[in-house]
This record gives structure tokens, C-alpha cells and sequence, in this order.
């Protein structure tokens, strides 16, 4: 009987001794220093600073808690993207400028993985491949890069991360929520306003709510009368 005891002893300390800690866990140990909560970003206001036609923005991507069901609610150490000085947010930083801004961006690595960018390149007005800038950074832990770079097409685009060089198609786990959204308004274009006709006007406000019911963004609206 005892020579059961010890065998069973014996299996289950080598169980324990090989399983592997949960992602959060890995994470953290990974990390030197305590890391900060993840903001949801609502992308209603622009990253960085615009003046004279130049957009400038200091980003990085570092580890930080994020709890997508609320703040009382389990979550997880995950990269993110973050303006320098600022808290992480998911999705990144919004790039949104007029067509024909340059983008000053200096990129921060603070993973302890390489790190492949894409998106962050200049969208001609014209589909000319001699103009095509290339869509692959790659960043060591730690470094930094200084990127130059012309956004002259109206339209919507994005921009991502990830750690085991995957396409945006194939992501998953650690890297899926580093991603962040570029949006370039036609010239003279002006702020998005939220219109909804209903049988009396005033005031009102759209809630976005996570499946436990916290609020994560309220955007403001006007209703307008029927005629």
C-alpha cells in the first residue's frame, strides 16, 4: 500500500512541475514592472497632434490587464498599442487626419517578443506600384523606429501587430487585439454627426454596453422631428 501512496505522489508532483502556468500568469512574469488597465476606445478621438499638416504621434506597443466584460470582471494581460504617457487601448489608437497628411510616428517596441507591423504606410491617391511604400516593420524588444509616411486616399484602413510574424487573417490569442484603425477624411470634410428621425426632437444618447450590462462608450445624437 504504501508503494501506491509513493507512485501516486510521484506522478502528481511531476504533473505539477510540467503544466504550464495560464497565459495571464506567463504574461506577468514576463513583465519587470506591474502593468496598467486596458481603455476601451470608443475612435472618436484622434491620436497625437496635428498642426501645419503633419500628424504627430508617439506610439508603443506593451503589455497591459484588460477586462472586456467590466472592471470587476476576470481578464487578461494582452499587448496593446498605446500613445506614449497614456494608458493601452484596444482597439489602438485612432490615426484620423484629412487626405494629404503626413504622418510623423515614432514606434515603440516594450514586448519582450519581436515585434512585425503592418498598416503603417502612405495610401496614394492613385494605385501606382512605383509609389508603394513597404507594409512590413519589424521591431526588436526594445527598439524604436522613426516612420515618415503620406496619407492622401480618403478612406477607412487599419493597421496591426504581431508577435509570431501571423497576417491579421491568422492572429489569435496573445496578438488578436493588437490593432488599431486609420481613417483619412476628404478634404474640407467635417465631424460625423449622428442623425435619427423620430416622431418628437431633442436629445438623446446611444449606450454600448458589454454582455454583463458595464457601460464601455455612450455616443450623443440629435433627434430630428418628422417633417
Amino acid at each position: 500500500m504504501s508503494r501506491l501512496y509513493l507512485s501516486l505522489a510521484l506522478c502528481l508532483s511531476t504533473i505539477g512541475a510540467v503544466a504550464p502556468a495560464p497565459p495571464s500568469q506567463t504574461r506577468a512574469a514576463r513583465s519587470p514592472a506591474a502593468v496598467s488597465r486596458v481603455v476601451a476606445n470608443d475612435n472618436r478621438t484622434p491620436a497625437g497632434r496635428l498642426a501645419h499638416g503633419v500628424l504627430t504621434l508617439r506610439m508603443e506597443a506593451r503589455l497591459a490587464d484588460w477586462h472586456p466584460e467590466g472592471d470587476s470582471a476576470p481578464g487578461a494581460t494582452v499587448p496593446a498599442f498605446a500613445e506614449q504617457g497614456r494608458a493601452a487601448r484596444i482597439p489602438g489608437p485612432l490615426i484620423r487626419v484629412p487626405a494629404g497628411t503626413q504622418v510623423a510616428l515614432t514606434i515603440r517596441n516594450s514586448l519582450s517578443d519581436r515585434l512585425t507591423l503592418r498598416g503603417l504606410r502612405s495610401h496614394a491617391a492613385t494605385s501606382d506600384a512605383s509609389t508603394a511604400t513597404s507594409d512590413s516593420i519589424e521591431l526588436a524588444p526594445g527598439e524604436s523606429r522613426d516612420i515618415r509616411f503620406t496619407l492622401d486616399a480618403p478612406g477607412t484602413y487599419y493597421y496591426f501587430g504581431a508577435t509570431r510574424g501571423q497576417t491579421i487573417d491568422w492572429r489569435a490569442g496573445d496578438d488578436s487585439q493588437l490593432s488599431g484603425a486609420i481613417v483619412v477624411d476628404p478634404p474640407g470634410a467635417r465631424a460625423p454627426h449622428y442623425e435619427v428621425v423620430l416622431p418628437s426632437g431633442g436629445n438623446a444618447r446611444l449606450e454600448v454596453r458589454a454582455r454583463n450590462g458595464a457601460l464601455l462608450a455612450t455616443l450623443p445624437f440629435t433627434v430630428v422631428a418628422e417633417p
